[in-house]
Parts: C-alpha cells; structure tokens; sequence
C-alpha cells in the first residue's frame, strides 16, 4: 500500500471479528497504513460484537489513524476542502439514525464522502422522529453526499 502513495485511506468497518480477537497483538501493525491527508476509519457489527469500545480503544492507542464515530474531519485538499463524514454502524432499522445530524455539519456547497459500514448507509432514509417527517430526515443524496464507500454487503 506504501508503494500507491495514496492520498487518502478510508477503513470501512470490521477491524476485528470478535471477542477472541488479539488487538493488541495485531494492532500495531495497522499503524504502518499510512496517507498523505490520514487514514480515517469507521466501525462495523463485526467490531459491535467484538466490543465497540474494545475495538475503538486499541485504534485509538496503537495506530495514527483517525476514528469518525457519527464525526465529521475535514481537510485542506489544495485550494479546497473535503469533508469525511464517519456514520457509526447500528443495527437495522436505525442505520441511517444519526444521518441527517451528521449531513448537516457539512457546509452548503461542501464536497463529502460518508464512510458507511451498511451499504445501505446512504440511500436507506432515516426512521422520522415522529409520525410526521421533516426536511431533516433526508437520505445521503447525491447532491449532498456523491461518494459513499462500504466495507462488506449485508442483507437487510
């Protein structure tokens, strides 16, 4: 991966696969991933079943990189800005829960990617807060967010 040089590296979710997992003796060397702008990472239901705060806790203690749990970084990109937008996995039906909180963070105009564990993350439209539906129960569009990377396809 060195080799690529990449500008950016995007973890999609299920770092570990379960309670058994050794982090810390595997860990470390997830350290060595390495991009120009960061690797910014996002938790799968593998990594729920693990222990989510297990999980979070050793990628925060042994790599650089950077973990978006329902969080937005953004970076100086040349002379713009890309937002990276990291949507915490949930279970069906409240994937997409935190969804319109976290579009909002982006500025109007802005360009963002949403690292989704789901598939589903950007298109599957939120469960309203109430009977009544709002504008704030939008789904990740294409206007608003056109790239949306996923690690693995779940059926629903």
């Amino acid at each position: 991966m060195a080799a690529l040089d990449p500008d950016l590296v995007c973890v999609t979710g299920d770092i570990a696969d379960s309670a058994k997992t050794e982090l810390p003796a595997w860990t470390p060397l997830l350290a060595g991933l390495r991009a120009r702008h960061g690797v910014f990472a996002i938790l799968g239901n593998h990594d729920r079943d693990a222990g989510v705060e297990r999980v979070a806790a050793a990628i925060l203690r042994d790599t650089p990189w950077r973990l978006l749990r329902d969080a937005m970084a953004t970076l100086d990109v040349g002379a713009g800005r890309l937002h990276v937008l990291g949507l915490e996995d949930r279970r069906v039906p409240s994937i997409t829960d935190r969804l319109p909180s976290l579009l909002a963070q982006v500025p109007a105009g802005g360009f963002a990617v949403l690292l989704g564990h789901h598939p589903t993350s950007s298109t599957r439209p939120p469960r309203p807060a109430s009977r009544s539906r709002s504008p704030a129960t939008r789904t990740a569009d294409s206007s608003r967010c056109p790239t949306s990377p996923s690690s693995t396809w779940h059926a629903s």
